[in-house]
Parts: C-alpha cells; sequence; structure tokens
C-alpha cells in the first residue's frame, strides 16, 4: 500500500516502502527547511495515499 507524507508547504512525498518514502521526506526537510527528521517521527506523520500515485523522486 502506497502512503503519503505531506509537508504544510505543500510537499508530498509518496512511496510504496517506508524504505522509498523516508529518505524523500528527510531530503525535503533538510534541503526545504533546514531540519533533520527521524524515520519515526516521519513514519507517524505517513498516511495511507488517497489513490493512484507514483513515488516522488528525490529532491536535487
Amino acid at each position: 500500500m502506497q502512503r503519503v507524507i505531506r509537508c504544510d508547504c505543500g510537499f508530498e512525498a509518496t512511496g510504496i516502502s517506508d524504505d522509498d518514502l523516508v529518505p524523500v521526506a528527510q531530503a525535503h526537510a533538510s534541503a526545504a527547511h533546514d531540519i533533520k527528521l527521524s524515520a519515526d517521527l516521519l513514519l507517524a506523520l505517513a498516511r495511507p495515499h488517497p489513490g493512484p500515485a507514483t513515488p516522488t523522486k528525490q529532491e536535487t
């Protein structure tokens, strides 16, 4: 099941597995907001994805 993490800034990270989702969300938090978030916190924020989607690509 895909899950999604939504940021207040509008960014969304989606992933088929936690291993796909967490690094993308951590990279966004670091690059866009200069904060480091733990995998545990991000997984607590993750919700089931409401519809079909593809995994988010990591920001460059």
